[in-house]
């Protein structure tokens, strides 16, 4: 049974707060989120928000990768968080014509906004990557971002004891994995929507 997430009608929508809910066991291979299925309302204006179907949203996923978002221990110096380079103060984006990264290395592009990533067929500016999962660790590993090879910041995670229990009441007791993490942190980047602008409501509100 599905359970509705309201969005505030606003221009703005970022989902940052959930309830905890039920806790299950992980089965080997499984790497399906275990708790309640919730559903991301999109704003006027917006179609409903593609959900794949091995990943699911859920209030625990979505908390836990909004966690990951803004931990700067995914930097190989623990400096540089994701939200470093889209910072939800300046619509989910740095402000900057080339973005930087680690130390103030300067990247190739500027950093896009993450707001509506969740409706793009293709993510980067170049589309290497095919969904918000796959995208979300390349940043991680590339050396002029956060510089830090993913076996060891998925080493971090898993020596952290509280990493560790929200980890096993998202998707049951079992080793964390990258694809755990990419998991959480495309359903928290799935949240971050904007919609119900002027416009929004003059063409599909009849204001």
């Amino acid at each position: 049974m599905k359970r509705s997430v309201r969005v505030p009608s606003r221009h703005f929508v970022l989902i940052t707060g959930f309830l905890i809910l039920s806790v299950g066991c992980r089965t080997p291979g499984n790497d399906k989120p275990i708790g309640e299925v919730v559903s991301i309302k999109a704003p006027l204006g917006l179609s409903p928000v593609p959900i794949p179907a091995d990943n699911p949203p859920t209030v625990e996923t979505i908390a836990l990768g909004r966690k990951l978002f803004y931990d700067p221990r995914l930097s190989k110096n623990n400096t540089v968080s994701c939200a470093s380079c889209h910072n939800p103060n300046i619509g989910f984006t740095d402000g900057l014509a080339i973005a930087r990264g680690i130390g103030g290395l300067i990247g190739k592009r500027n950093a896009p906004t993450l707001l509506n990533a969740a409706y793009s067929p293709l993510q980067f500016w170049d589309g290497r990557a095919s969904n918000l999962e796959t995208q979300s660790a390349f940043p991680i590993a590339d050396p002029v971002e956060m510089n830090q090879a993913h076996d060891v910041f998925v080493g971090k995670i898993r020596r952290d004891p509280t990493y560790k229990a929200e980890f096993a009441q998202a998707f049951g007791p079992g080793t964390i994995t990258l694809e755990l993490i990419e998991k959480s942190l495309a359903s928290f980047e799935r949240t971050l929507l904007s919609g119900n602008s002027p416009f929004d409501q003059y063409q599909y509100g009849g204001n």
